[in-house]
């Protein structure tokens, strides 16, 4: 058994040796074959550089000696055509921008001139036409206090003849005669529109004068009224005065 070991090793041991000599073998060989070709390589571009710089140097001096022959006929051309336009533009110019410049003041200020004389009528119309409505609504108010000032006075007028047919029918209480008493009489009412009354009440004065103030008051009534001179129905105050004769 040892023996087959023995010899299985030794087989192992030579087929090793010889793969790792082969593969040196080729290492050495690829190595020596890479350092020919660059060595070619070389050499190549070597000789492509030198065959390639004369003629290089014939284009450039050639491309030199035409170029300037060139440039000095156009730039002798363009100098003589630009100097008259410019000139000539510049004037040009400078006459338009003035003639445009007048022409525009000109029209603003009889723009100007005709705004100011809108607004100045609009103006004085506006203010004869204030003037107008003041003078109309002043007018206005006088007649209103007219009216009301001719109404006052029918109206004083009516009380006044009112007054006068109550104190026709007024009769003194005869013991407030026997006892000498005297005095005054608040006394307020509504007159109606048909000429009749209501609402006779005493505010203030004696008590023995109260029933003969209302019954001179209903006996004073009914009563013709004008319509047109008072808003009825309407209330009135009015005084009473006993006083002993």
């Amino acid at each position: 058994m040892n023996r087959y070991i023995s010899s299985f090793a030794m087989t192992i041991v030579i087929y090793t040796s010889l793969v790792a000599s082969i593969i040196y073998m080729a290492e050495k060989q690829y190595e020596a074959s890479e350092s020919k070709e660059s060595i070619d390589n070389t050499k190549i571009v070597v000789v492509s550089l030198m065959r390639e710089h004369p003629c290089t140097e014939q284009k450039q001096l050639k491309k030199v000696e035409k170029k300037p022959k060139k440039e000095v006929q156009k730039k002798v051309v363009k100098k003589e055509k630009l100097k008259p336009k410019v000139e000539q533009k510049a004037v040009v110019e400078k006459i338009v921008q003035k003639e445009v410049v007048k022409e525009k003041i000109i029209e603003k200020e009889v723009i100007i001139e005709e705004i100011v004389a809108e607004v100045e009528e609009e103006v004085v119309e506006q203010q004869v036409e204030d003037i107008k409505a003041q003078e109309e609504e002043e007018l206005r108010e006088q007649k209103l206090q007219e009216m009301l000032a001719a109404k006052q006075k029918e109206l004083d007028s009516f009380t006044l003849q009112l007054v006068q047919k109550i104190n026709e029918n007024k009769r003194y209480p005869l013991s407030a005669r026997r006892r000498g008493v005297e005095g005054d009489v608040d006394v307020k009412f509504i007159v109606l529109a048909d000429g009749g009354v209501s609402a006779i009440k005493v505010i203030a004065g004696k008590s023995i004068f109260k029933k003969a103030t209302i019954q001179a008051i209903e006996e004073s009534f009914p009563l013709n009224v004008e319509k047109s001179l008072i808003d009825f129905p309407k209330e009135f105050n009015i005084k009473l005065a006993y006083t002993l004769k």
